[in-house]
């Protein structure tokens, strides 16, 4: 059994050949604990988003090794990496991803459905995320009525009806005015403390970052920092 329920050692990502190759990340090395909140930091173009989608099994490196719960992602055929991101990871981003023409219902179910989980339970779910949220009335409403705040709220949603064990947030208060971020702010923080996900995040965001226990700093590719921000009550740094 690993200490760590996220693990990425000499992670390196390759863009591109010749005069157009890019090194997005040179040997990142972190570890994330069950139940952590970590803030990924840095400029444009730094290598952040790079480093959260091959946390996320969004992307696979061309070198270094993932290990998720003590496995190798490495190890794991397309198939399984698809059904381990399903079933454990949620995912928030800056462009909300819904289908404006389908209902809210239907947004916030469809990962469920790809996963083969059963109607009648993808509706308890989906009632349930939308209630913790404040969006319940909005059920069967089409996706592109609503405003910002409300699209990132079901996107939220989304990523919590299939219950995930790691949430993964990617500029995820970007699109939205000062009020609705400050309110989709509270909640994550909310699902990390209270229900105990795991929450990794990129950010430009000072505030937000340092509402994380952790902050790791990227700098073109390159891992510059990895600052503990807070404590546990026990007074141990997180």
């Amino acid at each position: 059994m690993t200490d760590y329920l996220l693990e990425a050692h000499d992670v390196r990502r390759v863009f591109g050949s010749g005069q157009t190759r890019f090194e997005a990340l040179q040997g990142v090395t972190v570890q994330i604990a069950e139940g952590d909140s970590l803030a990924i930091a840095g400029e444009s173009g730094s290598g952040k988003s790079t480093l959260l989608h091959i946390l996320g099994a969004l992307d696979r490196p061309d070198a270094g090794e993932v290990r998720y719960d003590g496995a190798a992602l490495s190890e794991m055929s397309t198939s399984q990496t698809d059904a381990l991101r399903n079933r454990e990871f949620g995912f928030v981003f800056q462009q909300f991803y819904l289908d404006e023409r389908a209902t809210v219902l239907e947004n916030v179910a469809l990962p469920m459905t790809i996963a083969g989980v059963p109607r009648t339970q993808r509706r308890e779910r989906v009632h349930e995320a939308l209630k913790r949220l404040g969006m319940q009335e909005r059920i069967d409403e089409r996706a592109g009525r609503l405003s910002g705040g409300q699209r990132q709220r079901i996107a939220i949603a989304r990523a919590l009806a299939g219950r995930p064990r790691v949430l993964f947030a990617d500029e995820p208060t970007g699109a939205l005015d000062t009020e609705n971020g400050e309110a989709v702010t509270k909640f994550l923080f909310e699902l990390n403390e209270q229900d105990g996900i795991t929450l990794i995040l990129v950010t430009h965001s000072r505030d937000l970052a340092d509402r994380c226990a952790r902050r790791i700093t990227i700098s073109d590719g390159q891992l510059l920092h990895d600052d503990a921000l807070h404590t546990t009550t026990e007074g141990a740094a997180l």
